[in-house]
Parts: C-alpha cells; sequence; structure tokens
C-alpha cells in the first residue's frame, strides 16, 4: 500500500485530453478504464511518467504524444499497465472495491425502494399508454426516446438489486485470481 501512496503524488487533476484518453483505452483498455476510476490521478501519472519520463510533464506534451499514436507510445502505454499491476495496483479489484458498498450503503433504506418502485410504476404505465393511445406523428420520436430511457432506468434497477450476471461472473474470478497470488 506504500508503494501506492507513493506513486499518488500531488497530481489529483486530470492532464489528458479526452483523444487521449480514447487512444489510451483502445491501446491499453485496463488502463483507460483506471483513468475514470479512484485512482485515476495515479494512472495519468504513471502514463505521463511513460510516455514523457515526467511524472509532471504538461498536459498537452502527454497528450500530443498519445495522440500520434506511434508504436512507441503504444508500447510504452502496456509498460505502464504493467507496471501498475506489478506494484499491486490490481485494476480490477480497484474498481469493484469501489463500488462493492453500493448496495450496503443502501440497505434498508425506504427512499431506494421508492424511487425504484416509482421509476417501474411509470415504465409500465408509459409500456401500457404505448399500446393503447394513438401518438400523434410530430411527436413519435420523443415518446420513442423518452421510452428508452425509461427501460434503461428499468435495467439500472434490475442491475442495483440483483446485479448483472456475467459482469458479477467475470469480477468473481479476476477476484479470486487476484486472491490466490
Amino acid at each position: 500500500m506504500d508503494r501506492i501512496k507513493n506513486l499518488l503524488g500531488k497530481r489529483t487533476t486530470t492532464i489528458l485530453s479526452a483523444a487521449a484518453k480514447d487512444v489510451v483505452r483502445a491501446a491499453a483498455p485496463n488502463l483507460g478504464n483506471a483513468i475514470g476510476g479512484p485512482l485515476g490521478g495515479v494512472v495519468e501519472r504513471e502514463i505521463a511518467r511513460a510516455v514523457t519520463g515526467k511524472p509532471d510533464a504538461p498536459s498537452a506534451e502527454v497528450s500530443a504524444r498519445i495522440e500520434a499514436g506511434d508504436a512507441e507510445t503504444m508500447a510504452k502505454l502496456y509498460e505502464a499497465q504493467a507496471k501498475l499491476e506489478a506494484v499491486g495496483v490490481d485494476l480490477a479489484k480497484v474498481e469493484a472495491e469501489d463500488r462493492a458498498d453500493a448496495r450496503a450503503a443502501h440497505a434498508g433504506s425506504w427512499h431506494v425502494i421508492v424511487v425504484a418502485g416509482s421509476i417501474m410504476v411509470a415504465f409500465f404505465a408509459m409500456l401500457g399508454g404505448l399500446m393503447f393511445v394513438q401518438i400523434p406523428e410530430g411527436n413519435r420520436e420523443v415518446v420513442y426516446a423518452l421510452a428508452g430511457t425509461m427501460l434503461s432506468l428499468v435495467m439500472m434497477v434490475g442491475h442495483f438489486f440483483f446485479g448483472s450476471s456475467e459482469g458479477s461472473k467475470q469480477k468473481t474470478g479476476i477476484l479470486a485470481k487476484g486472491a490466490s497470488r
């Protein structure tokens, strides 16, 4: 843990441009996903160190090198990912731990039940309305967009209360491998 704290340093703000983050996510997906997580500052600092040799390199310099996308820079991104994993930053584990207490934090809270119930009632009311009410031609796109948004909310409620089975299986497998090391 001390090694991770040493990596934290002073930088807590983002140094990569949106385009550079996209390149990192494409070249080194685990590293790219970690940018938005709780260790984002550490990850960006290590990316800057790998790409420029300086952990506190100017944002424009780091982003420009990454956006150029040459083979040497891509290899350095892979090395940065391996380095973080080697010092004990298990990116999947950090991400899982970041969300692990979400359900526990709201256990027994009636607010969650009310919000989830409201979303479900609104969705099925809208679905019933779509079956029995003729939507004017000019409003169809708006209503369909709203129905899609409501469906997304219903899925979020389901994932909150029951979890997502495939993601949970993958996460459990990753955590089991990490625990056996």
